[in-house]
């Protein structure tokens, strides 16, 4: 079976719709859809163990409806 293995740094670079090459990234793994994506559980534990140690002001965001999560988002492919 072939697909592709991300590393942490694409799969950050994928969920962060700010970074310069997001779209270089997402365009990639566009082009090879029919084949399956993966991520290690190394990549999971990496993603996490960053996210408990950001600071409270970066993790978050004052809207008009509350407080909201700042940066990750989902996207389907």
């Amino acid at each position: 079976m072939d697909g592709y293995l991300l590393d942490t740094n694409a799969a950050s670079v994928l969920w962060d719709k700010r970074h310069r090459e997001h779209t270089t990234i997402r365009g990639f793994l566009q082009m090879f859809a029919n084949g399956p994506t993966w991520i290690s559980v190394v990549v999971l534990g990496e993603i996490e163990y960053g996210l408990k140690i950001v600071p409270k002001w970066m993790k978050t965001v004052k809207t008009k409806s509350g407080v909201k999560w700042r940066g990750f988002r989902k996207y389907s492919m």
